[in-house]
């Protein structure tokens, strides 16, 4: 089978833990198969942060987001197995964000804010933090997202995604692994 190297350290790819969205480290210069690769994506979903200093075909969205809101850019990629129940669990970010879905489906529930513009150590639904069903209020936006559309999440957001299979979803590209390009915009 086909080796692929996968840079690994702080922008690495690494699987999350599904219910927490916790980090599962990969060993640095580590060579996985594609086999492994869709094995562990079974598991959780798959993060590349900094895509835009990774990967040069980024580069340009990067490029154009600096142009449009003159504010620092990042570009985290997330790739998703199709039937993951819970791609990401409920959290908030501490960021604006532009999500461009270019590869599968990525079901998509975003709730009003639990904290008003958060900054640093603000953020809910990471690290060990469990955001409760009860603490959100109504769902404001509940969509499935193909590829070519795009989703904008405010900053403080609540938001949890499943890939579209696992959501009931019926077309071709409900079978294929998911893939967005997470554009944060540094409003903080």
């Amino acid at each position: 089978s086909e080796r692929l190297h996968l840079p690994a350290g702080p922008n690495g790819f690494f699987p999350s833990e599904p219910e927490t969205f916790e980090p599962v480290r990969i060993r640095r210069g580590k060579r996985l198969t594609k086999e492994a690769i869709y094995e562990r994506l079974a598991n959780g979903t798959m993060v590349m942060n900094d895509a835009g200093a990774t990967f040069p075909a980024v580069t340009p969205l990067v490029h154009a987001f600096l142009d449009a809101f003159q504010l620092p850019i990042g570009v985290n990629v997330y790739v998703t197995h199709p039937t993951r129940t819970v791609s990401v669990p409920m959290h908030t970010d501490r960021q604006d964000v532009v999500v461009v879905q270019t590869s599968g489906t990525k079901h998509w529930l975003v709730y009003p804010p639990v904290v008003e513009m958060p900054g640093e150590h603000q953020e809910r639904g990471k690290s060990g933090d469990v955001i409760a069903p009860d603490e959100v209020g109504p769902v404001l936006i509940n969509a499935t997202l193909h590829p070519g559309d795009a989703i904008y999440v405010p900053r403080g957001f609540v938001h949890a995604t499943s890939s579209g299979k696992s959501a009931g979803g019926t077309s071709a590209d409900d079978e294929e692994v998911s893939v967005s390009l997470t554009v944060g915009i540094q409003t903080e």
